[in-house]
């Protein structure tokens, strides 16, 4: 089963309709905290519920289940939502059945307001797990085109400079004598400098192989997640007086 993703960014109702009937999108998971647009208002939760039924779309508030603000204050850290401390939550769970069982009967869009699925929690929290389902995800782009979640992962990679140590020969800790292992909590910026205290190694079985790269993986979300986290305005104010 495929289950796209799309970002309503500043498009009119009818050019995003349009590229939702392309991929014959029939409900819409819509995943923003807050379900509304100040600069766009036919993205408001109501005039785009009543929009996306006249063309006989479904329309899913998902908001308290799957949003990236959630009012859990579990969920943040010094100001800090924390997409790893959201998943563990009772809603976020109810959230991704919800998504996995509509699969079934609902050709599915995640929707969100960024346009680029990587600065968006659609791609960065709720896809994290959607993936290790056999949902086959993909990104609807603003030019009505797909981005497979597997290319997402390679650009995430990319981005954070963690593609130059995927590939065979892989690194090796010279001081612990171990492949290194990037833990999805640790909050320690990658360090790039580092590359004098590696030598080069073969793994021993593809198994190992499928580890290292799933914990790189994991480090790229977690890395991106610190990124686009939402921050509480008044750490953020905090911060900024501090600085």
């Amino acid at each position: 089963m495929t289950i796209f993703t799309i970002g309503h960014s500043n498009q009119s109702i009818e050019s995003f309709i349009g590229v939702l009937k392309k991929h014959g999108v029939s409900a819409v998971a819509d995943v923003r905290s807050q379900p509304y647009s100040r600069y766009f208002p036919h993205f408001n939760q109501c005039p785009l519920r009543q929009a996306l039924k006249s063309v006989g779309i479904a329309y899913a508030p998902l908001c308290d289940h799957l949003g990236a603000r959630p009012k859990d204050e579990s969920c943040y850290v010094e100001g800090m939502a924390r997409y790893e401390l959201i998943a563990t939550t009772e809603a976020f769970s109810i959230g991704l059945n919800r998504i996995i069982k509509g699969a079934e009967q609902h050709q599915i869009a995640l929707m969100c307001a960024e346009q680029d699925p990587i600065v968006c929690h659609r791609a960065i929290l709720v896809c994290q797990y959607l993936r290790k389902t056999e949902l086959d995800i993909q990104h609807i782009l603003k030019t009505g085109n797909l981005e497979s979640h597997k290319s997402l992962e390679e650009r995430l990679l990319k981005l954070h400079h963690l593609d130059k140590i995927i590939s065979q020969p892989t690194k090796f800790n010279i001081e612990t004598k171990s492949v290194e292992q990037l833990s999805l909590f640790d909050t320690k910026n990658y360090d790039h400098s580092c590359e004098q205290s590696y030598i080069t190694t073969k793994y021993s079985s593809s198994q190992e192989e499928h580890s290292f790269y799933d914990n790189l993986i994991q480090k790229a979300y977690q890395l991106q997640s610190e990124q686009i986290a939402y921050v509480v305005k008044t750490y953020k104010e905090l911060n900024k007086s501090n600085g």
